[in-house]
């Protein structure tokens, strides 16, 4: 009897802490999901995504045209075309892995480091501005994404394959688009990954 009380208890103890893990305010990996959860087209379009976001975070330090913010375009997107080629790195110019994700730590590093030194000239106290702090959390976060998408783009079960065939009739006008294909396939042993945390 009271095994099964102990039990219960324990239960109900587990239930409580779930509820207010999931009654927490939403966190920046409750947004970009686990890799095993999204294709690589869907992990490079979200990386993409974030680095334009964090090119939009220049307008807090420097006006449009000035040459900081021209420079931190610049840096933006230099990161913004290394993630977008990288099907080109891998069928085409048939880098490996190991090259690819040494080739983008290394300018995901330069970029940043000569970032944060822009900023470090920018405000009085560098090292507690909640602005520059927070450009830091999009640094990493635009980093685990990034390495998601590099990753899963030499992953052959990670990849959608899909097409789109548009039809345009020349005497009307008039347009149609049809998509066909198959998204990504996990395999069984990685399924329980996909789950939210």
């Amino acid at each position: 009897m009271h095994e099964t009380d102990g039990r219960r208890h324990t239960k109900a103890l587990v239930g409580l802490k779930m509820a207010k893990f999931d009654s927490r305010p939403l966190k920046w990996t409750d947004i970009l999901g686990r890799f095993e959860a999204h294709s690589h087209q869907t992990h490079t379009h979200n990386t993409l995504g974030l680095i334009g976001a964090l090119q939009d975070r220049g307008w807090i330090f420097w006006p449009e045209g000035s040459s900081q913010r021209q420079r931190w375009d610049e840096g933006c997107a230099e990161l913004w075309s290394f993630l977008n080629r990288l099907g080109t790195r891998r069928d085409l110019e048939k880098q490996d892995l190991a090259t690819a994700m040494r080739e983008f730590i290394q300018e995901f590093e330069h970029t940043t480091g000569r970032m944060y030194q822009m900023l470090y000239g920018e405000v009085e106290d560098p090292d507690n501005d909640p602005n520059i702090a927070e450009l830091f959390d999009w640094f990493n976060f635009t980093f685990r994404s990034a390495i998601y998408a590099l990753l899963s783009g030499w992953i052959d079960d990670k990849q959608d394959h899909f097409l789109v065939t548009a039809r345009i009739n020349l005497t009307t006008g008039e347009t149609s688009q049809e998509r066909s294909g198959t998204p990504m396939r996990v395999p069984k042993k990685y399924r329980h990954t996909t789950r939210r945390l």
